[in-house]
């Protein structure tokens, strides 16, 4: 179990293996941990975020990485959930540009019953690698490559909503 273990992290976000839990303190740590996740990824990689957080998923190498995934594998999946991408969208977010260039591999939708909150947003690449963020405490994330229960937990959350998620209009406007 994760020491000190921020009281944001849902109940069931503390069981399953644990063993190889980090807890990250720094935004440079959160990134290093979305490449180290990112660059594992065999077929799927899904993102829930209030706001495709530039911090995180707003850097190149991120991107290139992203790309790379999606060259490799002709099965690839990428799924990003996001309540408002109208800021990102406005200020030119490498992630949208990428999903507009890619429509085949990334699908950008939008939560239709706004169920997706700002309190938190993470990273699920294929069955057991997680990256947990509370957006209470922005400091702070979850990040475990080995735990099939979490992961499937969040994954289990993450259909629910995409079922009836819409396209993102703002993502999917391509301008001239």
């Amino acid at each position: 179990m994760v020491q000190n273990a921020p009281t944001e992290i849902p109940e069931f976000m503390r069981y399953g293996n644990t063993e190889h839990d980090q807890l990250l303190h720094t935004l440079e740590d959160m990134q290093q941990a979305v490449m180290d996740a990112t660059q594992q990824a065999l077929r799927s990689i899904r993102i829930y975020t209030p706001d495709l957080e530039p911090g995180l998923y707003d850097k190149q190498a991120f991107i290139d990485q992203l790309v790379n995934f999606i060259r490799g594998n002709r099965h690839a999946s990428v799924q990003i959930l996001v309540q408002n991408s109208e800021h990102a969208v406005q200020f030119g977010h490498r992630l949208v540009r990428l999903a507009q260039n890619l429509t085949s591999a990334i699908e950008v939708r939008t939560s239709a019953t706004n169920s997706i909150t700002d309190e938190f947003g993470y990273l699920l690449v294929d069955q057991s690698t997680l990256l947990y963020r509370s957006h209470y405490r922005k400091n702070t994330a979850l990040f475990t490559n080995r735990c099939k229960h979490r992961n499937g937990k969040l994954q289990e959350l993450f259909n629910f909503i995409w079922e009836t998620a819409e396209l993102d209009q703002q993502v999917r406007r391509l301008t001239l």
